[in-house]
């Protein structure tokens, strides 16, 4: 190509780009019905996290639950992975077990294709 020919520029073959706020395509609608059903005089969730297919499943363990997992393992709780009260996935919780105090444990399974399923658990603290 010569310099300073007006030939055409690949920018003419660009897909086009979509301007303002896009979401996407797995995220759930916030207008959806099931996010207008919340409890009398507390506010819709925005977000639901775990409606993100890269969120993995997250459940409150029951303490007699937690106690034997615990003891099976043969771990303390000091041992185990810190998971803040502030984690949108905790507040989520709260807000379907109510208040969760600190010391009380996550169990947290992940599914994978490869690697089939793996479970975690996460001790909620404070800070």
């Amino acid at each position: 190509m010569v310099r300073g020919s007006k030939a055409p520029c690949c920018a003419a073959t660009r897909p086009e780009i979509p301007r303002g706020p896009v979401r996407a395509p797995d995220t759930p609608d916030p207008a959806r019905s099931e996010y207008a059903e919340v409890p009398q005089g507390e506010e819709p969730i925005p977000f639901n996290p775990l409606d993100h297919k890269l969120v993995p499943e997250h459940r409150l363990l029951p303490d007699d639950e937690a106690a034997s997992m615990m003891a099976g393992m043969a771990l303390t709780k000091d041992q185990l992975p810190k998971i803040k009260r502030t984690d949108p996935v905790v507040q989520l919780l709260e807000r379907i077990h109510g208040p969760i105090e600190e010391g009380r444990i996550i169990r947290i399974v992940r599914r994978s294709e490869t690697a089939g399923m793996a479970e975690a658990f996460r001790l909620v603290v404070e800070r």
